[in-house]
């Protein structure tokens, strides 16, 4: 099972990466041929082609032209699922991290401890239920 939950990751990391950057989208907007990447790589490409307002850029992937709207890139469709996706993706990921303070405190392996349930966004740990009760005291 734990073989089947690595390659969905896999796979997930794969579509929430932008094919310019190739790092985890930042902002990601939509073009109209649907495909996504950051909104600053959308404005370097635009900076490097050095086009004006209301030219034609094509796709970095499938080629198709899109018009530059005319109050510039700004306006290009936020994809609202795909930052949906990358926060989930966040949260799955965290959930298979194990608590930080019973790994500093036990010389168990990290499979055997317990799962953070959260992360205290101060100190940066991830913490298990019964850590972060005393961590917040």
């Amino acid at each position: 099972m734990a073989a089947d939950k690595s390659s969905a990751m896999t796979k997930l990391d794969d579509i929430t990466e932008c094919c310019i950057c190739l790092k985890t989208f930042t902002d990601p907007r939509m073009l109209p041929c649907i495909h996504t990447f950051c909104f600053q790589c959308i404005q370097d490409m635009v900076d490097k082609v050095g086009k004006i307002n209301q030219c034609a850029l094509p796709c970095p992937v499938c080629r198709k032209e899109f018009q530059i709207p005319n109050d510039g890139i700004n306006v290009i469709q936020k994809n609202f699922f795909m930052t949906s996706l990358i926060e989930a993706l966040k949260h799955a990921k965290m959930e298979s991290l194990p608590c930080d303070m019973c790994k500093a405190n036990s010389e168990a392996d990290a499979a055997n401890l317990p799962e953070a349930a959260v992360r205290c966004l101060v100190c940066q740990e991830n913490l298990c239920e019964c850590c972060l009760k005393l961590h917040v005291q």
